[in-house]
């Protein structure tokens, strides 16, 4: 065993009933009281962790055969780590050619043992066959650069990703945009569907630059806000869009139409207090007054459904050496248990058996470590 299975008392409120109004029709999905929540897996010894590092590891895929895509944006290289973990293999090369990338920022799921290359830094995404050889590259469609936020593709091959913040902010509501690539069609699919709304992060207006000897003003830039709360997004393999809302702390499947068709209540968020001399010192003088001066609980970046749909979904940790805390939740079931792992770690992919781990060490280099699940 890789993994020790301990008991915690974990008290949540009970079942509560959300009136949802919109467009005059009233609706009432529940959140349901959680199932076994008290269960807590506790991940302390991998099976296998890399020798060789990584720099900023984005996203990873895990093939039939148990090997791992990695994408590292950071390094510019698209690697496959073999199932024993002994074995790193670079994919590709970086470049502006057919079967180079610029900025490797996701590697998610195709039909038929295939995967999908986004290329933020070129705007297309590229197709890899079963072995991890580039066939196909397709532009971007009008109105998608926001591909840099895809929160996945499901079993058809469709990616859903989150549209950009408009600018200037006149709101943080995001869209939940659907797109087809249509790769085996000579003429890419460009319609992009509407799935639903996400919560985006605040934007803040930096002051205009002056130029020297002059009244002109320049570019108006704008700057995310830290620490604010956003919703997270990921999909299933049928399509169906799961959205975490950091706000009100629960999760929810949505329909067709967008609206919450199941929704789960997650633990009550700790108020995490931002240390105020920390304020001061770090950020700039714009941002000091709209920097919240608690954190949001749940990470807006670390969604992850596995091969059985359940969605894990990270918990931001109390304090900066806490444990990496996942909270697993099943549609049917609610809560089914907390998974923990080591600080500095966070999870990159989770299948029927396995968990994929990033771990930091001191010098924050980064190696991919494997547990078993059970």
């Amino acid at each position: 065993m890789n993994s020790r299975v301990v008991t915690a008392r974990w008290k949540l409120g009970g079942v509560a009933a959300v009136l949802y109004l919109t467009g005059g029709v009233c609706m009432l999905p529940l959140f349901a009281a959680a199932q076994n929540s008290n269960n807590v897996t506790e991940y302390r010894r991998p099976v296998w962790s890399t020798s060789a590092v990584f720099t900023d590891v984005s996203s990873a895929r895990v093939l039939v055969d148990g090997s791992v895509i990695v994408a590292d944006p950071g390094a510019r290289e698209l690697l496959r780590v073999s199932e024993s973990g002994r074995k790193v293999t670079l994919l590709g090369r970086s470049g502006a050619g057919p079967s180079e990338y610029r900025t490797p920022q996701l590697i998610l799921g195709q039909p038929r043992s295939r995967s999908l290359l986004v290329d933020q830094g070129q705007h297309r995404v590229m197709l890899l066959d079963s072995v991890g050889r580039f066939t196909h590259t397709v532009q971007f469609p009008p109105g998608a650069s926001g591909l840099s936020g895809a929160v996945g593709a499901d079993s058809l091959g469709r990616l859903v990703f989150l549209s950009l913040p408009p600018v200037p902010p006149t709101s943080r509501s995001l869209h939940i945009l659907r797109w087809d690539p249509s790769i085996s069609s000579s003429r890419p699919n460009g319609r992009l569907d509407t799935l639903g709304s996400a919560l985006g992060a605040q934007l803040v207006q930096l002051p205009s630059k002056v130029s020297a000897g002059t009244r002109k003003s320049g570019t108006v830039s704008f700057r995310y806000v830290p620490y604010t709360s956003e919703d997270a997004a990921a999909v299933l393999a049928d399509g169906q869009v799961v959205v975490v809302r950091s706000e009100t702390g629960h999760i929810e499947w949505l329909d067709g139409k967008g609206r919450a068709q199941v929704a789960h209540r997650l633990p009550t968020p700790v108020r995490l207090l931002l240390n105020d001399s920390l304020r001061q010192s770090v950020f700039p003088r714009v941002l000091r007054d709209v920097v919240p001066k608690y954190r949001a609980a749940y990470s807006p970046d670390r969604v992850i459904v596995a091969s059985n749909g359940e969605v894990w979904v990270r918990r931001a940790p109390a304090t900066p050496g806490a444990r990496s805390e996942w909270i697993v939740v099943s549609k049917d079931r609610g809560i089914v248990r907390r998974a923990m792992f080591g600080n500095r770690t966070s999870v990159l992919a989770v299948t029927h058996d396995s968990v994929f781990v990033l771990r930091y060490n001191e010098d924050d280099l980064q190696y991919i470590e494997m547990y078993k699940l059970h």
